[in-house]
């Protein structure tokens, strides 16, 4: 039995628990997402990189949106345009980015205020002074 016990193997020093595993998981995701191909950042979160990336850096220094300890602000973001942009779920981010419904509508909430608070910005109302053309299929818009 001494024998048996000595020439058993020594676990492996680099075994993941279940965090680290999560971590990594969620950091090749965000990678691939918005640093990898063009093409692969436009169809996953409807944006250029260039502009999701110019989207992070206006959330955080116009309207002070940070990362947490856990979630940086690119996650937190490329959550909020799977959403909107997909109609995805939330229980189906859940299981991606293994992270629990109320993480993730708290920083769902968190970007929608950001952005809405630059509503000044991104939505321009018609103005009163215009006159609309004369054709017949205008009157629908």
């Amino acid at each position: 039995m001494a024998y048996l016990i000595s020439k058993r193997a020594p676990r492996s020093s680099a075994s993941f628990s279940d965090d680290e595993h999560k971590y990594t998981l969620r950091k090749y995701l965000l990678k691939d997402m918005y640093d990898g191909s063009e093409v692969a950042c436009y169809d996953q979160l409807r944006l250029a990189k260039r502009n999701f990336h110019d989207l992070c850096t206006m959330l955080r220094e116009r309207c002070g949106l940070r990362g947490s300890v856990y979630v940086n602000v690119e996650e937190k973001v490329a959550m909020f345009l799977l959403v909107v942009g997909h109609g995805l779920k939330m229980r189906l981010l859940r299981g991606t980015y293994k992270r629990s419904l109320g993480t993730i509508s708290t920083h769902f909430s968190a970007v929608l205020n950001a952005i809405l608070s630059m509503h000044g910005e991104f939505i321009k109302l018609p103005d009163a002074n215009v006159q609309p053309p004369d054709d017949y299929k205008w009157k629908w818009f």
